[in-house]
């Protein structure tokens, strides 16, 4: 909650017009905050830091969305964000890896973005990054696709 200071006039009715006033401090809401944390490690750590050092626990308790684009490939970028962001009251509600996006699509075109492909052609592709052998591919793509159907499946069931 934040303070803010209200005035209130009270009219002199036989003047037509306010001669006294009051004020008071009442409370108002304040949305929760959100950040855009965005570019290599040393930049979000150092942010993050810099969040968690603000104000009082109750005042840190910011979301983030976290754009990870550094040079670097961190496969672990979850893990090192959860421990940066513990004892805070921050929460991540998104994380962005650019790096291991660009490296799953091994974008042919430079037009192409990862709305131009279905989920199929992004799981193969990343098969293809991690050098899975191609005699258990089509397994693993069955399996994927299995999974996909039932997610699926449940969406429309709830709804």
């Amino acid at each position: 909650m934040g303070r803010h200071f209200v005035t209130n006039f009270i009219p002199n009715p036989q003047e037509g017009h306010s001669t006294a006033a009051s004020v008071q401090l009442i409370d108002v809401p304040v949305f929760q905050k959100l950040e855009r944390v965005k570019g290599d490690w040393d930049d979000i750590s150092n942010r993050i830091l810099e969040l968690s050092a603000m104000g009082s626990p109750n005042e840190s308790g910011v979301w983030l969305e976290v754009i990870y684009d550094g040079i670097e490939v961190i496969g672990d970028l979850r893990e090192r964000l959860e421990a940066a962001i513990s004892g805070t009251q921050m929460e991540i509600l998104r994380i962005k890896n650019n790096r291991i996006i660009d490296r799953v699509l091994g974008q042919i075109h430079e037009e192409e973005t990862l709305d131009d492909l279905n989920v199929n052609d992004v799981f193969e592709r990343c098969l293809a990054v991690h050098d899975v052998p191609e005699e258990q591919r089509p397994e693993l793509l069955r399996a994927y696709q299995e999974t996909v159907s039932s997610l699926y499946e449940d969406d429309v069931q709830a709804e």
